[in-house]
């Protein structure tokens, strides 16, 4: 019996060594855990630290406006993002008020790209939250802000289309403008064209104040041109003719030519019914039919 209760108690200290040595194991296990924690925690810190400054930046970025516009009209226009018509033969048409919202939406939708993908690709211990912020900004960016864009810059790119059929190419800022005339004209399928008959040097000409060089135009297209030869020049006069009326139109004054209806309303003209008609200082007259001008169809006679 004695033996019995010798052995109970010796086994019952062992036990009980065993377990706090266990406890103790567990305890030492648990605080290494922790600190190994902490260790992984405080190396995260500086990558959520650059999260925040990163998120900042883009923020302060986008409330500027300058720097994603500048992005946007400088780098993003040679890419899918912002690609160019290529109706768009010249890019001085480009209104600054018809693209601005565009390039601005370009870069902002760059920025946000390349903020998602910073949040995103990197390691995701202790940064759930900034996980998160990574992932709202890249949803908001391919469901948002890229259709949006794209939608404004393909309008913004008609505008300048029809700009450029439309409206008058800067002909005096380039080139010696010694007349020009506008004529209100329609295509075939009823959309407004501005033709223009420019007097202008050929180049290589001395710099005088007499114009030798007629140029037509289609909106900023230039369609046709012809020189005069023997030092002929134009005397900045013009007449226009045109099939639908009884009497031709003369004027030796730059001026915009159009038609009107039996009312008196203003109307555009067909330019296969209308022909210029260009005298010269040596008693010639340059003569074309407006839609044949492309043609290269000029007549002096």
């Amino acid at each position: 019996m004695a033996q019995s209760i010798l052995l109970e108690s010796v086994l019952g200290t062992a036990l009980t060594q065993a377990r706090q040595a266990e406890e103790q194991r567990d305890a030492t296990e648990e605080r290494e855990r922790l600190q190994r924690v902490q260790e992984r925690r405080r190396l995260a810190q500086p990558r959520r630290d650059n999260d925040y400054i990163a998120l900042g930046s883009a923020g302060l970025a986008c409330i500027t406006v300058l720097g994603p516009y500048l992005l946007g009209h400088f780098a993003l226009r040679k890419t899918f993002l912002l690609a160019p018509d290529s109706r768009v033969f010249d890019e001085e048409a480009r209104g600054l008020a018809d693209h601005f919202l565009a390039d601005y939406l370009g870069g902002v939708t760059a920025i946000g790209a390349l903020l998602a993908v910073f949040l995103l690709v990197r390691p995701r211990e202790f940064r759930q939250r900034e996980m998160i912020i990574g992932g709202v900004i890249a949803a908001l960016t391919l469901v948002v802000l890229l259709p949006t864009t794209l939608s404004w810059w393909n309008e913004a790119e008609s505008k300048t289309v029809t700009s450029l059929r439309e409206s008058a190419f800067p002909f005096a800022a380039r080139f010696v403008d010694c007349a020009s005339w506008e004529i209100e004209a329609e295509t075939e399928l009823w959309q407004n064209e501005l033709w223009q008959i420019h007097l202008g040097q050929t180049k290589g000409t001395p710099r005088v104040s007499e114009c030798n060089q007629v140029s037509v135009y289609r909106g900023w297209e230039r369609v046709g041109s012809f020189d005069l030869d023997n030092n002929d020049h134009f005397t900045e006069s013009i007449t226009v003719r045109d099939l639908n009326w009884s009497e031709p139109f003369t004027t030796d004054r730059s001026t915009t030519i159009y038609a009107t209806t039996a009312q008196g309303a203003r109307t555009r003209m067909k330019p296969a019914d209308v022909t210029v008609e260009l005298p010269t200082t040596s008693g010639r007259t340059v003569a074309f039919n407006l839609a044949d001008s492309a043609a290269g169809r000029f007549e002096v006679r």
